[in-house]
């Protein structure tokens, strides 16, 4: 999966891809209205193409190709055109762990040393708690997230799963005990792959081919760039749908690199429908499938969750019916599917863009139409609210189970604090700095629903220090402090307003002083420090949004953008040292009085930056390391 840090809570919101009407669906009615308005999608977004599927039990309902696959070419999309699938190649990886299961060969609860000693974590909690094969499939591992590094690794030789492993080992530690918190990466599945490997006998995608690919009719399905997908493939497209996006060769490729027709895709999603089988031939057990499907290792199973994150398998909720499925991104192409057991209703969605408004709308057009004709499914009645809830348990709360480690972070903590308030009837969370409410209902005093699904997923938990947590697939959340949130919060803006006037203040002292029509203006240093600081501040946003689409490749490789990066993050604290000696040799000097203020202002606010960039290591930040 590859996608740019501010877009790190798209990774399992499955409802902004679906969000179906209500009772009065105005939706299209039939599949002619469904195609003209999915071409109208794609035209208002300026994607050139997509390929659909809709898929019951036995058949497949509905499949096309709209648009096209490359625009210079003005080839058409058809249902033989190769999509790559992201993410989505992660559930391949908990199949053939499940098949293997079956066979005999292996247990999901057997662990990493186990298998693949070669491979070791540092793990402080080894002798209690090792890293389990499970673990690696339902993200609890305490892995972090890629880094920049590992994907701008490009290599189309192409590299062998161990020297994918090899490359950055450095970075596997374990963040927290395995299976007591959930952070979503691209390194667990990978080294879930390589025990595949092991047990198997095989090359990873030759064990996925024969034993997976083949029996579910996905012809076209392939991990590398051969002749026969290159001939099919998308040309792909920055979210402007103009400029192509180069096809890159993920390090970890059981992770992330598949690529698939919307032939494929449907087989792969009656597959699912079928519970293992597909037109009579079995492939996987029932219980492999319903285990594919449920959460195991968190802490917030044991008190009651039924339904979240699974073996690399999310799920959701629609007027009542559960389904299940996965996001895929990669850059120029994006990927979903999703399917109801309940129901015995799938769809797939693939666009060559990297414009993910593209993938929601056409999702959820093509969801209002499944609606159309399904009732609702019936609510449990909600459980009474706890008093001890909102008395004690009302206020700020951040994710302490983060992606990422190094420079993403503080974008990720930020992004995902939550103001949790109650009502007798329940509870909402509210993104701190905006966006979607989520209600959750009360089960019991420790279990939560979201109102429009049948299980809980959300729970009252107890840290290792007694702490209480709320846990659900979407993260382990801690409660904060309101003040000092804010605080920061409130430090940067108001930060970024000084610095930004010193820049713009600048241009009117500049030239006035150079043409000696400024008086009073006191020291030199007093201004120019101060600016040199917020240049710092400036220029690393202003490297960074240069850089914004397909930024992992470019910041993971030592060059002008990410060197700079570094060079000028220096420039933040040079310039609150400086300007703090020169506010403080300078302070009963003969100046303007308010220019002087503003100096002594504009570097506290530097000092603030300053001390922001090294807790969360972005000075000096080596991007490419």
């Amino acid at each position: 999966m590859k996608n740019i840090p501010l877009r790190l809570l798209l990774c399992f919101a499955y409802a902004c891809f679906w969000q179906v009407a209500s009772a009065e669906n105005k939706g299209p009615q039939n599949l002619a209205e469904l195609q003209n308005e999915i071409e109208k999608i794609l035209q208002r977004t300026g994607t050139p193409g997509a390929a659909v599927a809709i898929v019951s039990r036995n058949k497949v309902e509905w499949m096309a190709g709209i648009g096209l696959a490359d625009v210079a070419m003005k080839k058409p999309v058809t249902n033989q055109t190769v999509f790559r699938i992201g993410s989505v190649s992660k559930k391949f990886v908990a199949l053939a762990a499940l098949k293997l299961q079956e066979e005999g060969k292996l247990k999901l609860t057997d662990t990493l040393r186990q298998w693949v000693p070669e491979y070791a974590v540092d793990n402080l909690w080894e002798a209690t708690d090792p890293v389990r094969l499970v673990h690696l499939l339902e993200h609890t591992s305490g892995l972090p997230d890629c880094r920049f590094s590992e994907y701008a690794h490009n290599d189309p030789t192409p590299v062998t799963l161990a020297q994918a492993l090899a490359f950055a080992p450095q970075y596997r530690v374990i963040r927290w005990r395995p299976g007591s918190r959930n952070a979503y990466t691209s390194v667990g599945p990978t080294l879930a792959a390589a025990i595949v490997e092991k047990v198997s006998g095989q090359r990873f995608e030759d064990y996925v081919r024969d034993n997976l690919f083949v029996p579910m009719g996905m012809k076209t399905a392939n991990y590398f760039l051969t002749p026969e997908v290159q001939s099919n493939l998308i040309t792909m497209y920055w979210s402007d749908g103009r400029k192509v996006a180069p096809y890159t060769h993920f390090i970890y490729r059981p992770s992330g690199s598949i690529n698939a027709s919307i032939e494929d895709m449907a087989n792969f999603v009656r597959f699912h429908l079928e519970r293992g089988s597909l037109d009579g031939r079995r492939i996987l057990s029932e219980a492999s499938m319903d285990r594919l499907e449920v959460p195991k290792t968190l802490p917030a199973v044991e008190v009651g969750v039924t339904t979240g994150y699974g073996l690399c398998n999310g799920a959701f909720f629609d007027r009542g019916h559960e389904w299940h499925g996965n996001a895929g991104w990669w850059d120029g192409s994006r990927a979903w599917f999703g399917y109801c057991p309940e129901l015995g209703q799938g769809l797939v969605v693939m666009i060559n863009s990297s414009n993910e408004g593209t993938l929601n709308l056409v999702a959820r057009s093509m969801g209002r139409y499944l609606s159309r004709d399904i009732p609702e499914g019936t609510l449990p009645a909600a459980a009474p609210m706890p008093d001890f809830l909102k008395r004690d348990f009302e206020g700020y709360y951040a994710n302490i189970a983060p992606r990422n480690e190094g420079y993403t972070d503080f974008s990720e903590y930020f992004l995902h604090v939550r103001k949790v308030s109650m009502d007798g009837k329940g509870m909402s969370w509210q993104p701190a700095l905006g966006g979607w409410s989520q209600r959750w209902v009360p089960v019991s005093d420790k279990l939560f629903r979201r109102e429009n699904a049948t299980k809980p997923a959300l729970a009252v938990i107890k840290g290792e220090r007694g702490e209480p947590l709320f846990q659900s697939n979407e993260g382990t959340f801690q409660r904060i402090s309101s003040i000092g949130f804010w605080s920061v919060v409130g430090g940067i803006i108001l930060s970024a307003v000084l610095l930004g006037s010193t820049v713009l203040f600048a241009l009117v002292w500049g030239p006035r002083r150079a043409l000696g029509r400024l008086k009073n203006a006191g020291p030199l240093s007093l201004q120019i420090w101060p600016l040199v600081g917020a240049a710092g501040v400036f220029a690393v946003i202003i490297f960074y949004v240069n850089v914004q689409e397909g930024c992992l490749d470019i910041l993971g490789t030592p060059n002008f953008w990410s060197i700079g990066i570094m060079m000028v993050s220096y420039l933040i604290p040079l310039g609150a040292l400086l300007g703090a000696f020169a506010i403080w040799r300078h302070r009963q000097a003969t100046m303007n009085r308010v220019a002087y203020w503003h100096a002594v202002l504009v570097t506290v606010s530097l000092i603030f930056m300053s001390g922001f960039g090294l807790c969360w290591g972005l000075i000096g930040m080596r991007l490419w390391a």
